[in-house]
């Protein structure tokens, strides 16, 4: 249950997935789900420059929820919090 942030890239080989959209995981969620399309295929996406911007899309919907939950009155832990903090993005 809840939201989820599904991350795919742009360039998903062949064959390699039945489910293009939701990468197979559709039947599981059940909550809001956004999606994050990164450049690059699944190898890559932990190399640079893709890591930077997966990075930066992770630390920008973590500040979307916050908004989201903050407006409503719910306030979340301080661990969450601390993922959006200025020394913990990557510019």
């Amino acid at each position: 249950d809840g939201d989820v942030l599904l991350i795919r890239v742009r360039n998903l080989l062949p064959g390699v997935v039945a489910d293009p959209v939701f990468l197979g995981w559709k039947d599981c969620l059940t909550g809001k789900v956004d999606l994050c399309e990164l450049p690059g295929y699944q190898q890559t996406l932990m190399l640079e420059p893709n890591v930077s911007r997966l990075a930066r899309a992770v630390g920008a919907h973590i500040k979307a929820v916050q908004g989201r939950h903050s407006a409503k009155g719910v306030h979340l832990s301080d661990g969450m919090k601390a993922l959006t903090t200025p020394e913990a993005q990557i510019s």
